[in-house]
């Protein structure tokens, strides 16, 4: 649910907006019903045990990234009922790949053709059908190959799906501590049979003593 909002633990000049966020005070209190009405299937994910419960329908369903079809295709290859859609609530960032060229680097120029060569579309296209790769190329969405439909999803076009996703994710802020900081309530929140109120204070006063140091 957080990856479906732009305001997240941090404004750009750094200040910590957690503690005042709806989103993530809504992000929380969502995850606590789904815990209390037995929705949660207590499986970790890049487990055994995850990929045992999405091939025995254990898993109904999850949200993920692009990329999670191969591991789904991997996990549950006895099943071949899944579907994709958009996610509930809109459309959100997971995260991604990013470029960069080291400082260090004694061949920058060339290195920086070979960025511009890896994003062309053509290229990218090529990517995408031959290992997955999703374009970042809002240009390869439209092309034909983005609809070929694909046997393990029902003959779904998945492309089309992810692409119009794509259009419409919003730019979100994370800032260089968002990591720890994002640890800290994943963690707090796994311990969910205490009371979620006061688990919710004390994770906000545990967050504040780290952003002290």
């Amino acid at each position: 649910m957080l990856a479906q909002h732009t305001s997240l633990y941090f404004k750009p000049d750094g200040s910590y907006i957690g503690n005042q966020s709806p989103d993530i005070c809504l992000g929380w209190k969502t995850a606590v019903d789904f815990h209390r009405k037995h929705l949660l299937a207590n499986a970790d994910g890049w487990t055994p045990e995850w990929n045992a419960s999405v091939n025995n329908g254990k898993i109904a369903s999850f949200v993920g990234a692009i990329w999670m079809k191969q591991v789904l295709t991997e996990a549950a290859p006895d099943t071949g009922k899944w579907r994709v859609a958009r996610a509930p609530g809109g459309d959100g960032n997971l995260g991604g790949s990013f470029i960069s060229i080291l400082k260090s680097s004694k061949h920058p120029k060339e290195a920086f053709e070979v960025l511009i060569w890896l994003q062309k579309p053509e290229h990218q296209l090529e990517a995408y059908q031959k290992i997955g790769l999703f374009p970042s190329t809002p240009d390869v969405y439209d092309n034909p190959a983005m609809e070929t439909p694909e046997p393990f999803f029902g003959g779904q076009a998945t492309g089309m799906i992810f692409s119009a996703s794509a259009r419409n994710v919003n730019s979100s802020y994370f800032g260089e501590r968002y990591p720890v900081i994002h640890g800290i309530v994943t963690r707090r929140l796994a311990k969910q049979n205490a009371d979620p109120n006061t688990l919710w204070t004390e994770t906000m006063q545990r967050i504040e003593r780290e952003l002290q140091r």
